[in-house]
């Protein structure tokens, strides 16, 4: 872990860190909304993903009461974060993590199934 998530927050800078983390999310999806209408899927994915990432880093800074560590795995981020999910979401979430990754698709997940 590093010395940053280590870190405990007071109540008042645990709520600025989660308003931080919702709103940047809450402005991210609207981009991968505009970029689904446009057709742009992967670059989708890659805002999708984002926003994921900080919902869950505003659900770390919640129960953990500490900043949130600097990762981007979803599942890894989850299980941190307390955050409890039915198997098929983990499944989910792993493969955006998966699409994510050079040379995988996350379409061999979703719409192929």
């Amino acid at each position: 872990m590093n010395k940053r998530s280590d870190v405990s927050l007071k109540k008042a800078n645990r709520r600025k860190q989660i308003n931080y983390w919702v709103d940047s999310a809450i402005h991210d999806l609207d981009v991968a909304e505009t970029l689904f209408k446009s057709g742009k899927y992967d670059w989708c994915l890659f805002i999708a993903h984002l926003v994921l990432e900080k919902m869950l880093k505003a659900f770390y800074v919640k129960h953990v009461g500490k900043l949130p560590p600097r990762i981007h795995d979803l599942v890894r981020m989850a299980y941190m974060a307390e955050v409890e999910f039915d198997e098929q979401t983990l499944e989910f979430m792993d493969a955006i993590n998966t699409g994510l990754r050079p040379g995988l698709t996350l379409a061999r997940f979703c719409f192929y199934r």
